[in-house]
């Protein structure tokens, strides 16, 4: 049976976008620039994650062990070396800053986008290919985590091309084994395993069983698969890496990476978080896939006859499975379900229109009205109200993504075109802007300048951020914030101590809370190190990991002044 679809013709509106595959790359290309490299070289590491993985790849450079990464002197295992690794490429490339740990999310997001354009190309046409491949590159959690330093991309960018294989070893007209595909099938899995570990097999096995039992319910050719040959496969560059890693960790990098990170974390909400199942996903795509969720409607006709259209039941597949996997796994974030964002993006452009049908069209239209709503009281509210002065410029240009990415997916509708490129630069403006507000009030590179010259123990209480390892590029000991922790980090006679003073929520931050943040109790109890050998430098800013308002006191030892001046003689 042949499934594959020939292109579709392009709609008149469509043809200037569309007239040529070389022409429909460069308008790509066009979409990521304005998406994903505003403000990446000068945002500063976000979350806890980015300066984890930025900094275990420099000291995998300087401990020459490529095999288990280190993170300020201890192990990390929460994932596999691949992410550190493309990092390593990306710092010798464009140098040890943030934009070199953040290059390979970018090129990889960029790989996805590929892929869906050929892919989907192949299965409703060219206008759909273009539009899904555009539609990746300008979903919100897309422009953020496509851009991070972290793992997600490279393991969303494996998972697409597995899909991809998939399709064409079960619907495609190649018998031959060992062939392309089954290469490209296994060696994404590999690769996608080397990223962030077995999720990369769990999702496309969770594909093959909705395709073949509860949407397509056909026999498919299993044969073509090659799955035990292609299993081996791809678990001998696994175990070329992880056993010799085990070996050198006695063991540990299998009960801390996967027993506390992968089992634990699905057991046990990590961070003590609230676990909602499965409604925490439905509601949170409403977020993770703006603007695009206004588009439902259109997913849902390309995909409510699955049983009658294997084009369909095999997206269908793709999309349910990653929801399903995490729906109850405890810990709870977004972007654990980007896997699926790639068969959604298909869906959401295999028709043209979402006026075609009632219910796509009041969906449509609730779904944009209430996003135009929320958007436009953030702007009143961040020009207004009473929000904290040095973070009202940084959130005015996170709301000018927001509504550039708006702007994108209104203006898709009515093809207006101009307009869609304002869309787009509004959303590079907005990415440059925000990232240039957070540069210029994060706080961990304000101590890391504080710290620079010393090469003695660095001790923080409170305030124990990954990030202040990365920018101070030092082993930092951290301790709790208690008066016992404090006396603990003087004991060890650091020469630089971090003291947490203060801090002011989120809530505090944007105005809807006036309560006055009170100092730490703590934190008097350091304050008769100055003067008696240290130098006391009181600094603020922002604490991105957690997004709250930060004051610190910075104690440095006086000598390391002296010896700093001389130096410099």
């Amino acid at each position: 049976m042949d499934v594959s679809a020939s292109p579709d013709p392009v709609p008149e509106s469509l043809r200037p976008f569309c007239a040529s595959p070389r022409r429909e790359w460069f308008f790509l290309l066009l979409i990521a620039l304005a998406t994903l490299l505003p403000g990446t070289w000068l945002m500063p590491l976000l979350d806890r994650d980015e300066p984890r993985f930025s900094r275990a790849t420099v000291e995998m450079e300087e401990g020459g062990d490529w095999l288990v990464p280190h993170f300020n002197g201890d192990y990390r295992f929460d994932k596999p070396p691949l992410t550190y690794w493309a990092m390593h490429a990306g710092y010798s490339v464009f140098g040890h800053d943030e934009f070199g740990a953040r290059v390979h999310s970018v090129a990889a997001s960029l790989i996805v986008a590929a892929i869906l354009f050929a892919f989907a190309r192949e299965l409703y046409g060219a206008r759909t290919g273009f539009w899904a491949a555009a539609g990746f590159l300008t979903l919100f959690q897309v422009w953020q985590h496509g851009r991070l330093a972290v793992a997600d991309m490279p393991m969303v960018a494996a998972v697409t091309a597995a899909h991809w294989a998939l399709w064409k070893l079960l619907a495609g007209e190649e018998r031959k084994r060992w062939g392309l595909w089954f290469w490209v099938l296994w060696g994404s899995l590999a690769l996608g395993f080397f990223a962030k570990g077995p999720i990369a097999f769990f999702c496309p096995a969770m594909t093959l069983l909705f395709f073949r039992w509860v949407f397509w319910r056909q026999p498919l050719g299993w044969g073509r698969l090659q799955i035990l040959p292609g299993i081996a496969l791809s678990l001998i560059p696994v175990a070329a890496w992880g056993i010799p890693a085990l070996f050198a960790t006695h063991g540990e990098f299998w009960r801390e990476g996967i027993g506390k990170h992968v089992v634990d974390r699905g057991l046990g909400a990590f961070d003590d978080r609230v676990t909602i199942p499965v409604l925490f996903y439905l509601v949170t795509a409403l977020v993770s896939l703006f603007p695009w969720m206004g588009r439902a409607g259109c997913a849902w006709e390309a995909l409510r006859h699955p049983r009658s259209d294997m084009k369909a039941a095999f997206l269908a597949s793709w999309a349910v499975g990653p929801y399903l996997i995490f729906a109850f796994y405890a810990t709870q974030l977004p972007h654990y379900v980007l896997p699926a964002f790639p068969a959604l993006c298909i869906a959401f452009f295999a028709q043209e229109s979402c006026r075609e049908s009632r219910w796509g069209r009041r969906w449509f239209l609730f779904y944009h009205g209430l996003f135009i709503a929320i958007i436009l009281f953030l702007a009143f509210w961040l020009l207004f109200g009473p929000v904290m002065e040095p973070v009202r410029g940084m959130m005015l240009g996170f709301v000018g993504v927001l509504m550039g990415l708006e702007f994108v997916a209104v203006n898709f509708e009515t093809r207006q075109w101009v307009r869609l490129g304002a869309g787009l630069a509004m959303v590079a403006a907005g990415s440059w802007i925000s990232a240039h507000g957070m540069r210029e009030v994060a706080l961990s590179p304000r101590i890391a300048a504080v710290a620079t010259g010393c090469e003695g123990k660095f001790a923080a209480v409170g305030y124990t951020e990954p990030s202040l390892v990365y920018y101070a590029g030092h082993k930092w000991d951290m301790f709790p914030a208690s008066p016992e922790g404090l006396a603990e980090a003087i004991a060890e006679k650091p020469e630089i101590l971090v003291v947490l003073r203060r801090q002011a929520n989120t809530d505090r931050m944007l105005g809807f809370s006036k309560k006055e943040p009170r100092d730490t109790p703590y934190a008097p109890l350091a304050e008769h190190l100055a003067g008696k050998g240290y130098a006391r430098i009181e600094l603020a800013g922002l604490n991105i990991a957690r997004f709250s308002w930060a004051g610190v006191d910075v104690y440095r030892r006086l000598d390391s002044f002296r010896s700093l001046k001389s130096s410099e003689k």
